[in-house]
């Protein structure tokens, strides 16, 4: 197998960033490979050296007050069908020039469609099988919807591999949107976190800590803006305000802006737009507070660090995780309207004071057996020479 196309889901930055994983480890062992992906993903794939194949954009919609908006999305996706069929026709142009041994989509429809129309074999990677479509105003419109957008799972099902970049239940973070359907059990492998590195290629919490240039005895925050850019700025204005009243914790704040190069100590704080190792700054803290996507979760929780969630207001698949790992004791949820210097600090202190460090354990153990990029190639390799 000498090449492999990668299609990319471009809203926000957790589908880059799992997929870059996937890519640069492709390359370490001599695969040729062609990228294709839209919004944000763009300038994250760039800024990282890879040329990408741009494709139309798909996107949900905001409300007036940020939040995610159901009547937004289904105006700036009136034209949906649209996009996707030009999403297909470039895809199926790319594959077409450059010829894939194997195809992988990470939750792009398109590249399954257009990999069977070529006869390509395709693996699925994805952390929601379903999508949830919940409004309190347009509650008869969101069940028509959430109805039609089963069709996306019809269209997850065409794919030879499904790979799920989430933990075996009962430890599943997305566990709402993941009830797979009765026939897929052959085709789907629990993968877990997608991660470049693992807390064993790193010195102990509280070395890394001193060696970051902080208190090893104190708890080290992280906190970490994620999710589709007006999300991220909008969590980074509000922590902004927060921080001064925080002033005697530790913590980095990393503002999710790739190729950002805004970097300042204060005190006990950092600041800054981006960093490349995450996952450094992951072994060297206590608590991850984000947002609650998916992918950064389950990474967090690889860790074994403990979280405090504030999800996209009224997104369905936010809430759903958020309310998962908070019943699970994994995470404390804080609402981003309440999110005050006050109340971040209060859940902060409930995150370290009350969630049992056992949970965290499980997670970490449960990440190294599922065996995240390491398993996703494997399986490419071994759907290639199943179809050779």
């Amino acid at each position: 197998m000498d090449r492999i196309h990668m299609g990319i889901c471009g809203i926000g930055l957790g589908h880059a960033s799992r997929s870059l994983v996937i890519a640069e480890k492709l390359l370490s062992m001599g695969i040729e490979l062609s990228l294709s992906t839209y919004g944000d993903a763009v300038d994250f794939f760039n800024s990282h050296g890879f040329p990408i194949n741009k494709v139309p954009s798909l996107s949900y919609g905001l409300g007036a007050d940020g939040a995610f908006s159901f009547r937004g999305t289904i105006l700036k996706n009136v034209f949906l069908p649209v996009s996707v069929a030009a999403q297909v026709l470039l895809e199926l142009r790319i594959m077409d020039e450059v010829r894939p041994a194997v195809a992988f989509s990470d939750t792009r429809a398109s590249t399954v469609l257009a990999a069977q129309l070529m006869g390509i074999p395709v693996a699925l990677l994805l952390n929601q099988f379903y999508v949830l479509v919940r409004s309190e105003r347009w509650r008869r419109l969101a069940e028509i919807a959430e109805a039609a957008s089963s069709i996306v799972g019809h269209v997850w099902s065409l794919s030879d591999r499904v790979l799920i970049a989430d933990y075996q239940p009962p430890l599943t973070v997305s566990e709402d949107n993941l009830r797979l359907p009765s026939g897929l059990d052959d085709k789907a492998v629990y993968v877990g976190p997608v991660m470049s590195k693992t807390p064993r290629d790193y010195p102990p919490r509280t070395r890394l800590k001193e060696m970051l240039g902080y208190n090893s005895d104190e708890p080290l925050i992280l906190i970490q803006a994620t999710g589709p850019r007006p999300e991220r700025e909008r969590l980074v204005e509000r922590i902004s305000e927060a921080l001064p009243g925080l002033r005697d914790l530790q913590v980095i704040f990393t503002c999710g802006r790739p190729g950002g190069e805004y970097s300042i100590r204060s005190g006990r704080h950092w600041v800054i737009d981006w960093v490349r190792d995450e996952y450094e700054l992951l072994a060297a803290s206590d608590v991850v507070v984000s947002r609650a996507g998916q992918s950064l979760l389950t990474k967090a929780l690889a860790f074994g660090c403990r979280l405090v969630i504030v999800p996209i207001p009224r997104h369905s698949e936010q809430e759903s995780n958020a309310r998962s790992l908070s019943d699970k004791g994994a995470a404390v949820v804080l609402r981003e309207d309440k999110l005050s210097a006050e109340t971040l600090r209060a859940a902060i202190d409930e995150a370290l004071d009350s969630l049992d460090g056992s949970v965290f354990s499980r997670y970490a153990e449960e990440a190294e057996r599922l065996g995240g990029a390491g398993e996703v190639v494997r399986q490419l390799f071994s759907l290639y020479k199943y179809f050779s």
